[in-house]
Formats: C-alpha cells, structure tokens, sequence
C-alpha cells in the first residue's frame, strides 16, 4: 500500500497491526453461505481448519479461509448424473 493510500485509510495501519478490524471485531469469512457455493466437499472444510488452527496470523488465516476455496466455491459447477 502507498503512502498517499495509508494517508486517505490510516485505519489499514492499525488492523494489520492487530489482526482486528478497526471496530475491534475480528475477522468474519466471506465466503458464500453452504447453500449458495457451487462445490462443497468435507475434505475441503477440513483442510481449510487444518490450516487454519495452524497459521498463528489471523489476518493471514482470515484470507487463507476465503482465498483456498474461492474456485470452488464460486466457479465450478458440479453435478451428479446417473
């Protein structure tokens, strides 16, 4: 980030900081909810914990959580047929 986009959103500063946004809350997925993503698989929600409980950064594991799935959730298009 360049210094005229910290000097317009100081705030930036401060929640890399503290991995918190600045309202003090932390950090909430964006990712789609179960029934509007286009894949689930319990493998990929477990893989995604995994991690998770791993990475010691809560910003980091806040974008790993919306970033790893993000194809899945949201590009594929799966379906079963017989």
């Amino acid at each position: 980030m360049g210094l005229t986009a910290l000097a317009v959103n100081p705030s930036w500063a401060a929640s890399s900081l503290t991995g918190r946004k600045t309202d003090g809350s932390l950090y909430i997925s964006k990712r789609p909810a179960p029934g509007d993503r286009n894949f689930r698989s319990a493998a990929v929600e477990q893989t995604i914990a995994r991690v998770k409980a791993r990475i010691k950064d809560p910003k980091l594991a806040w974008m790993f959580e919306n970033c790893f799935p993000n194809t899945l959730d949201t590009t594929i298009s799966f379906s079963m047929q017989n």
